[in-house]
């Protein structure tokens, strides 16, 4: 962008109330607001919060169990042939930590807040060096603001690795962009190409459009550097760093990629209907930006196609390859999960980093961290998500209620207003001193029903943590219909329902839990009932005996208990479908 005198307008001296000293302090203040508020959510929740942290969590406590046990040698086995289909970045980054100083729940989340950190901070280094100090500002209060960036990094997820890669490979390209390169920049590069490999499989598919791009620049001279030598021998290093677990885990992890993309539990409806659709935008404003974040989004893009006609938006080349960079990374991903299966705003949160960068420096060229009246409305808008986000107490019902939009079926992780909520803390170290009084030395516990604290590797966490066996089996859940013909409405089979009761010694359910409907839990839960009723009639059982699980609005757990071991019927004994999925 140039005004009069070919000077850069983010150069041009700002108004007196919102100079560069302003945006920085106002990004300090977000993320410090941000980072105070995480900590006290981090020590009101002990223990995991739902299926797929504690699946993480669990794992974190088997690896440190394979390294007391058999040292390096045996963690390396571990590393690389337990959990086959998840790439193994959010286990390895952790276990520094973890082997010096236990693998517990804060400990591994606040690894990743951390790593998160980091991600933010390049985020700012790399929008300050396209449009300046208030560009980066702008870049990471918009990001921080995200709700669907900020919840899920709250948990021990496989996601903060996936940031980190994003943004480290983002920064070193952005780093050596149409310049004289750095030496050894391409090894930054290829490290980061190598966790990304490691970290999630769609890392994959968000970096090809930005390979291709940045191989396209270089081919036609639009860009001086990276040069091509550079580019190949950091995808050589990359590919280096990720063989060792890929070569021996190519098909599950691939097959795990592919699977997880058609997970009907997460669609917003019919696949590319209008119906899902428009639950996709509303998902976009509610849960990926707020609806504070999407009035600015929208007012820059419109500010700069309002431009763009008057022809007053003039870019030098490398502003415009390195935005056209940023978009490139973001948007493609943003716009096929419009027609996905798997519409769980969580797995595509990743783009907004590299589109926030891009927001960053549009809304530094386009004035809107100049203008007197363009930056008060964005400060308007900042602070209130801000305010939403981190004010309520834990006191307050609201607060665990979140606002009426945030109720909504369709959204999966809520909008601003429950960020910050607490979840309800399920201490299942009760069931284990149930067993251990019953003599079941080897719990295979069969249960029915989710939601809250009542996930398989959240049943099965007193076990892993005392490194103790366990098997946990999922009796039913709605999409066991589905291949069948069935739909949500369909009854469980309770042939094949009491077929893995017969395999268990340990049965259990809840009631007065209704989980999210959103993730479709509230089904799940509709004949825990009525299991209850069926497990009163077996006289092989006793009970049940009722546990009260939860801390806002306690649950019943009600536990049936084999009278012998050796009333198991093993001929109808199936392997645990979901045991795999306990670490």
């Amino acid at each position: 962008m140039q005004l009069e005198g070919n000077q850069p307008i983010w150069d041009v001296q700002p108004t007196k109330a919102f100079g560069q000293k302003f945006w920085l302090g106002l990004a300090l203040l977000t993320v410090t607001a941000i980072a105070i508020a995480s900590l006290f959510w981090l020590g009101a929740h002990p223990f995991s919060t739902n299926w797929d942290e504690g699946r993480y969590v669990n794992r974190a406590y088997r690896d440190v169990a394979a390294f007391r046990q058999g040292g390096v040698l045996e963690l390396l086995k571990a590393v690389i042939g337990e959990d086959r289909t998840r790439p193994p970045a959010y286990r390895l980054l952790v276990l520094p930590v973890t082997l010096l100083l236990g693998a517990k729940p804060l400990l591994l989340r606040l690894v990743g807040l951390a790593c998160m950190g980091l991600s933010v901070w390049l985020t700012f280094l790399m929008a300050k060096r396209i449009a300046g100090p208030t560009a980066g500002a702008f870049a990471v209060v918009f990001l921080t603001l995200c709700p669907i960036v900020v919840a899920p990094s709250l948990r021990f997820y496989v996601d903060y690795p996936y940031y980190l890669a994003i943004a480290a490979t983002l920064y070193f390209l952005l780093a050596s962009w149409d310049q004289d390169e750095p030496s050894r920049n391409w090894i930054g590069l290829g490290v980061s190409l190598g966790l990304g490999a490691l970290a999630k499989p769609p890392f994959f598919f968000l970096m090809a459009p930005v390979g291709l791009l940045t191989l396209g620049l270089v081919w036609f001279k639009w860009i001086a550097a990276p040069r091509l030598s550079s580019l190949v021998k950091a995808c050589i290093l990359g590919t280096l760093i990720a063989l060792p677990w890929w070569i021996f885990n190519v098909k599950p992890g691939l097959a795990k990629a592919l699977r997880s993309s058609g997970y009907v539990r997460h669609s917003l409806g019919a696949r590319g209907s209008p119906e899902a659709i428009g639950n996709w935008f509303y998902t976009f404003v509610q849960t990926l930006l707020g609806p504070a974040l999407t009035l600015l989004f929208v007012a820059i893009v419109a500010t700069v196609a309002l431009r763009l006609v008057q022809k007053r938006l003039q870019l030098e080349r490398f502003q415009l390859t390195a935005i056209a960079l940023f978009l490139t990374a973001s948007l493609p991903t943003l716009i096929t999960s419009i027609f996905a299966t798997n519409q769980n705003p969580r797995l595509i949160a990743p783009a907004l980093l590299p589109l926030a960068i891009a927001i960053g420096a549009l809304a530094a060229l386009t004035g809107w961290t100049t203008s007197r009246w363009l930056a008060a409305a964005a400060t308007v808008l900042f602070c209130f998500q801000l305010a939403v986000m981190v004010s309520p107490t834990p006191g307050e019902p609201r607060y665990q209620a979140g606002d009426s939009a945030s109720k909504s079926n369709v959204l999966l992780w809520g909008n601003p207003s429950v960020v910050m909520r607490r979840s309800e803390q399920w201490d299942w170290s009760k069931l284990r001193e149930v067993t251990i009084a019953q003599n079941i030395r080897v719990p295979s516990i069969g249960y029915l029903g989710n939601g809250g604290g009542l996930a398989a590797p959240q049943l099965a966490f007193p076990w892993v943590e005392a490194n103790e066996p366990i098997e946990v089996r999922w009796l039913w859940r709605f999409e066991d219909n589905l291949p069948n013909g069935g739909n949500e409405n369909t009854p469980p089979n309770w042939t094949q329902v009491m077929a893995s009761v017969n395999a268990s010694n340990v049965v259990v359910t809840a009631l007065n839990v209704s989980g999210s409907a959103a993730d479709k839990q509230d089904i799940d839960n509709r004949y825990n009932a009525e299991l209850i009723e069926r497990m009163r009639q077996r006289p092989e059982f006793l009970g049940p005996v009722e546990l009260k699980l939860g801390r806002f609005n306690p649950a019943r757990v009600l536990v049936f208990l084999r009278k012998s071991e050796s009333s198991i019927v093993t001929s109808d004994n199936p392997k645990p479908k979901y045991l795999e999925a306990l670490y």
